[in-house]
């Protein structure tokens, strides 16, 4: 390629509403894993594809989370983390959308308030203890 000609930068697609509801919900599952789930110095490791990649050409301002479905992951580890040979890139202002709505829906999972009937042979006491999160 000739000097003066200048290669066009690469920036992520945006998702439609649907396709980050879905990504949200998946990444609550723990179908999905993101960059921000490792050291910063095992990103080339774990998403091997990228050693391939031409990453000067990204625009790398408009890159919000390196991610992939679980199941894509290779037969290997390394240091513990699983190793892909695919990767997706969101955009950053649709990570912006998708990071607080994952810590609410994490949240709303992790606080879901259980009803059970009450037994009505048991105590109070006898019931609170049947419920009790092991520690």
């Amino acid at each position: 390629m000739p000097d003066n000609e200048t290669k066009e930068l690469f920036v992520p697609s945006r998702m439609k509403q649907s396709e980050l509801r879905q990504f949200i919900l998946d990444y609550c599952d723990g179908k999905i894993y993101t960059d921000r789930d490792i050291p910063k110095e095992q990103i080339m490791h774990v998403f091997m594809i990228l050693l391939f990649a031409e990453v000067e050409t990204w625009d790398r301002g408009s890159i919000g989370v390196i991610w992939e479905y679980s199941s894509r992951a290779g037969p290997m580890a390394i240091n513990g983390y699983p190793t892909f040979m695919s990767c997706r890139i969101m955009h950053k202002e649709d990570w912006k959308i998708c990071f607080p709505a994952i810590e609410r829906e994490l949240k709303r999972r992790k606080n879901l308030p259980i009803l059970v009937p009450v037994n009505p042979e048991l105590k109070e006491i006898e019931q609170e203890e049947l419920f009790k999160e092991k520690e």
